[in-house]
């Protein structure tokens, strides 16, 4: 993790990056752009639980990433779950999926109470069309 603390050594490997991906062909070009754009809403995932860490309101942090596929649905979901003193929780989550027909992208705040899960903030669903337009709206 250290060496992505480093503004300098993260411009240096993006160079290195986009030199190395001069010479892919273009499925593998796209490859390359989706890693990167799942590892960088990732690290952002991953402040907002050090951040969270941090407050005293909170007990204990939980994040993860994950893929998953169920018959027909293919997905990516990442989420942060902080338990709060007050016996409540909040997840901030963000699914990507395939369905037969389209991409969608799913995001929210949730709220755990008394084994109730309520939505806190609700994102409108974004419905990429095309693979450019889901690395876009993925950042």
């Amino acid at each position: 993790m250290q060496r992505w603390a480093n503004p300098l050594a993260n411009l240096l490997n993006q160079a290195e990056i986009l030199r190395l991906v001069d010479n892919m062909d273009d499925e593998s070009k796209n490859a390359v752009r989706l890693l990167e754009t799942v590892a960088l809403n990732s690290r952002k995932f991953i402040k907002l639980a050090e951040h969270l860490r941090s407050q005293y309101n909170v007990l204990s942090v939980k994040q993860d990433i994950y893929f998953q596929q169920i018959e027909s649905y293919v997905g990516l979901e990442l989420y942060v779950d902080a338990e709060l003193r007050n016996g409540k929780a909040i997840c901030w989550w963000l699914e990507i999926n395939w369905t037969e027909e389209r991409w969608v992208i799913e995001t929210c705040v949730l709220v755990n109470h008394n084994q109730c899960q309520d939505k806190l903030k609700e994102f409108p669903d974004k419905f990429p069309e095309t693979f450019g337009e889901l690395i876009v709206q993925f950042n």
